[in-house]
């Protein structure tokens, strides 16, 4: 039996240190609520020394010594990991006190099964985290039923299955987890949850999340701090994704999808909840470098493409 009985890893990329401080805080109160024994690890993005105030509050510290990436700095502290189980936690998430023991019994209750905390943004449950659409419109046409799937289940369980487990507070056996890889480093930043929800299914493995896990997620701030970036990345994840999981007619229909939804974005007076027409216009340039190629190196965030103004 592993001495440490979670390890929580955070990664960071020139992280709002206000927003880190409330998430590394939050771990620590869990664990001491829970009678857990927790390793708390960063895995800095950053290449720089701006959070470097911040490695007395972990118990070890991954330098990566590049923007490498969610999945791969992910990826970096599986291997290392010395729990039994691992929650990889997103900075702008804070657990509440509760929610590390609820994720520890029912991982221990189903080994072989992934799960995420329940996470909540702004006061609502975050439908996004556990919803897996292919197109633009259909995450707008589905997004109110399956917000009444995860309210009316979570009434009645404590675990509702669901479609996909997301990285903001992705826990499981560690052993599970390195067996799946977990994430494919091919995606940079966005996507690499769904691609991991997907290939968990195709293996019989469940994905639930845990009603009571609770986690308050600061949505969106690595969005606001870093935008074109953030677009960028998370278009080259969509078409990526449809290029991966989907026969190769229906993902170029669905990126044909994806490039009218984004093009009508840039016309006066709609569009407006989505972003500026800087930010529609990096997730156009990404989805110009990919035209009718099935496959593309892995996204760089220092390419002109990615960093085009």
């Amino acid at each position: 039996m592993s001495a440490v009985d979670v390890t929580v890893a955070v990664v960071t990329f020139r992280t709002d240190h206000d927003l880190l401080d409330r998430c590394l805080t939050s771990a620590r109160a869990a664990s001491e609520a829970s009678g857990l024994r927790i390793e708390l690890v960063i895995i800095d993005n950053s290449v720089s020394d701006e959070l470097h105030a911040f490695k007395d509050k972990a118990d070890r510290w991954i330098d990566m010594g590049e923007n490498a990436g969610f999945a791969r700095a992910s990826n970096r502290a599986l291997e290392s990991s010395l729990g039994e189980f691992t929650l990889l936690l997103n900075p702008d998430a804070a657990l509440e006190p509760t929610a590390l023991r609820t994720l520890f019994d029912a991982g221990q209750a189903q080994p072989e099964a992934l799960f995420c905390g329940w996470l909540r943004a702004h006061g609502k449950t975050q439908v996004d985290a556990f919803m897996l659409w292919w197109t633009s419109l259909g995450r707008v046409l589905r997004r109110n039923a399956y917000r009444r799937y995860l309210d009316e289940t979570s009434a009645t369980s404590a675990l509702v299955e669901v479609q996909k487990v997301s990285g903001g507070a992705l826990f499981g056996l560690t052993t599970l987890l390195r067996s799946l890889g977990p994430f494919d480093d091919r995606y940079f930043l966005y996507g690499e949850d769904v691609d991991l929800s997907v290939r968990a299914r195709k293996a019989g493995i469940r994905r639930y999340a845990a009603r009571d896990a609770l986690v308050l997620h600061q949505a969106s701030s690595s969005q606001a701090q870093h935008s074109q970036l953030v677009e960028a990345a998370r278009a080259d994840a969509a078409i990526r994704l449809n290029s991966y999981h989907l026969p190769r007619l229906v993902s170029f229909a669905t990126r044909l999808e994806y490039a009218v939804m984004s093009a009508v974005g840039l016309l006066p007076g709609l569009g407006r909840t989505s972003g500026s027409a800087t930010v529609r216009l990096a997730r156009l340039a990404q989805i110009r470098r990919w035209g009718l190629k099935a496959d593309l190196p892995r996204f760089d965030p220092q390419s002109s493409t990615a960093s085009r103004r």
